[in-house]
C-alpha cells in the first residue's frame, strides 16, 4: 500500500475491429503479460511487486517547497507530471499508486481511510456489473490493488505533481494494523 494524494483511473477498451481473425490480423490476437513486458522493455519495480516503464516525464517542475510537508524535501523540485505504463500478473499484489487500468478486466483495488473505513473499487469493462472505469484514490489514503480473476492487469500510473523516488515508500505491516484496525484483516492480505 502506498499514502497518496491524488490519483485518476482510466480504464480504456482493447477493442478488434469487426470481422478480423486472430490468424488473419496479428493486433487482433489474445496479448499476453509477456508480449507486453517484451514490447515495452519493462523492468521490475524494486520491492512492489510488478513490472514497469517510464513512458513521461513533464519538462516543467514544481519546487518542492511549495507542496505540502509529505513530499520529501530531498530534492529542490519534483516534475509537473510523470507517467509509467505498469504490469501486475497473479499472483503478486501492487503497492503502486495512481493507476489506470489500460488491458484485462478484473482488477480490485483496496482503499482504506484515515477512519479505518475499507472501501473495495472493482475495476473493469463490464460497468453494468458495477465495475467503474475510473476512479480517483483521495488524499491520504492507502491503498493496494490485486488482479483478481484475470491473467494479468496491465496499466498506466499518472502522477501529478510528478513522481520521484525520494517520496516513494511502502507502509509497514504491523503499523498500519496498529493504526487501521479495522482493516487489519486486508493489511494481512495485501502484505503478505
Amino acid at each position: 500500500m502506498k499514502h497518496t494524494w491524488a490519483a485518476l483511473l482510466a480504464l480504456l477498451f482493447c477493442l478488434c475491429h469487426a470481422g478480423a481473425s486472430a490468424t488473419k490480423d496479428k493486433s487482433c490476437r489474445h496479448t499476453t503479460w509477456q508480449d507486453l513486458v517484451t514490447t515495452y522493455n519493462m523492468q521490475p519495480l524494486s520491492g512492489k511487486g510488478g513490472l514497469f516503464i517510464q513512458t513521461y516525464i513533464a519538462n516543467r517542475t514544481i519546487p518542492v517547497s511549495m507542496l505540502p510537508l509529505q513530499f520529501s524535501q530531498d530534492v529542490p523540485t519534483c516534475p509537473y507530471l510523470t507517467t509509467i505504463y505498469f504490469l501486475l500478473h497473479c499472483p503478486p499484489f501492487s503497492n503502486k499508486s495512481h493507476l489506470h487500468l489500460l488491458q484485462m478486466d478484473k482488477l480490485t483495488m483496496v482503499i482504506i481511510h484515515p477512519d479505518s473505513k475499507v472501501e473495495i473499487i472493482k475495476m473493469g469493462h463490464n460497468m453494468l456489473a458495477g465495475k467503474v472505469m475510473q476512479h480517483v484514490v483521495p488524499t491520504g489514503t492507502w491503498f493496494s490493488t490485486f488482479v483478481s480473476a484475470s491473467d494479468y492487469a496491465f496499466m498506466g500510473n499518472t502522477n501529478t505533481p510528478g513522481f520521484v523516488y525520494q517520496d516513494d515508500y511502502l507502509g509497514n505491516k504491523t503499523a498500519l494494523q496498529q493504526q487501521f484496525p479495522q482493516a487489519a484483516n486486508w493489511i494481512n492480505f495485501l502484505a503478505s
